[in-house]
């Protein structure tokens, strides 16, 4: 029983009980006083009516779920905002490695020319290389053809007399010294030679 209907059932009691002093009051200020009860009961009434015809009313469940939408929103834009400071670490991220990247791409490719470079200087050392060497192969030839050269003429003018070291059998056992691919006699040979001129 909501409290209206108490302060009217106590309105009858009260009547019932001490009719002689209901009936001392004015009538005027009962029929006022009922009447704003009446009122007030119409109106918590009314109140209740709207209430449970919005209840049953979908606009209400509309009103519902549009705060649903409205807090899920509200969520999605929170994780949009930690998804896009994720996004902008790793931006900021992958910027370093791009510096990284694009650092090492220099040194690579600085290493790259000094090692053209030095291929380059290698090649060339080479090639130097090979000329000398053609060089040195040359006189070697000039210089053993002109010391075989000189040791006929010294042995021309010492009158003695060499065997090539080709014209020995292969295998064959001597004891003799030999000096630019030439057999040399013994020395009691060389020194006869030497006193007989």
């Amino acid at each position: 029983m909501s409290s209206i209907d108490n302060f009217q059932h106590s309105e009858e009691v009260t009547v019932g009980e001490s009719g002689a002093q209901v009936q001392s009051a004015p009538d005027a200020c009962w029929e006022r006083l009922r009447t704003v009860i009446f009122a007030i009961r119409s109106t918590c009434e009314n109140l209740e009516s709207y209430k449970t015809d919005f209840q049953e009313d979908g606009e209400f469940r509309h009103l519902i779920k549009a705060h649903e939408i409205a807090h899920q929103i509200q969520n999605l834009e929170f994780e949009i905002a930690r998804r896009h400071k994720m996004i902008e670490h790793m931006r900021r991220i992958c910027t370093k490695k791009r510096l990284s990247v694009m650092n090492a791409d220099q040194q690579k490719f600085q290493f790259r020319g000094e090692l053209l470079t030095l291929h380059v200087k290698c090649e060339k050392d080479v090639s130097l290389l090979n000329v000398r060497r053609k060089s040195v192969h040359v006189y070697a030839q000039v210089t053993r053809a002109r010391r075989q050269v000189l040791f006929r003429e010294i042995s021309e003018i010492l009158h003695i007399i060499v065997d090539p070291l080709f014209a020995h059998q292969e295998g064959e056992d001597c004891s003799c010294e030999t000096i630019c691919d030439a057999h040399l006699p013994s020395l009691v040979e060389l020194t006869g030679s030497c006193t007989s001129h």
